[in-house]
């Protein structure tokens, strides 16, 4: 049985305030390595490092998706996390 993208995760821990932040914060560093997608998340590699290469834009966009995506996934929503919901990540 294949494990979703989901469930490797669920076993995370969630940021659910400050105090959480830091083994948050590890975990997801952890993550993005894993993935290999650290490097939207540190900042190194960045959209306009892509140039007009349209494949390239496409693969740099979906890995930003993902990003957010884990980001999302592992954060517990409460109302005092709107900046989580309307950053600008791109």
């Amino acid at each position: 049985m294949s494990t979703t993208e989901t469930e490797e995760v669920t076993h995370l821990p969630k940021l659910k305030d400050t105090d959480s932040f830091p083994l948050w914060d590890f975990e997801i560093k952890i993550l993005m390595c894993a993935k290999e997608l650290i490097n939207i998340v540190d900042g190194s590699g960045l959209l306009s490092d892509q140039g007009r290469d349209k494949e390239n834009i496409r693969k740099w966009k979906m890995q930003d998706a993902k990003c957010q995506y884990y980001i999302v996934l592992l954060c517990i929503v409460y109302a005092n996390t709107f900046h989580v919901t309307h950053c600008d990540c791109t």
